[in-house]
């Protein structure tokens, strides 16, 4: 992370990834991913259809507290 003033508003300052933090984001997202697959690598289609309406519900409901 790197730190830079805002342009529009010199009293604030703005946080931005710098191309490590985003190489480091990127490395971690595959890792997720890969993670993931591993989990549900033997669910079947249907089961992976109702997981994600389930925790697409539960984000919603979580969310909204």
């Amino acid at each position: 992370m790197a730190r830079i003033a805002d342009k529009a508003d010199g009293r604030r300052v703005l946080l931005v990834r710098t191309p490590r933090g985003r190489a480091t984001s990127a490395e971690l997202h595959r890792a997720r991913q890969s993670a993931c697959a591993v989990a549900m690598a033997d669910w079947s289609e249907e089961e992976r259809v109702l997981f994600a309406r389930l925790l697409t519900r539960f984000v919603a409901v979580f969310g909204a507290r």
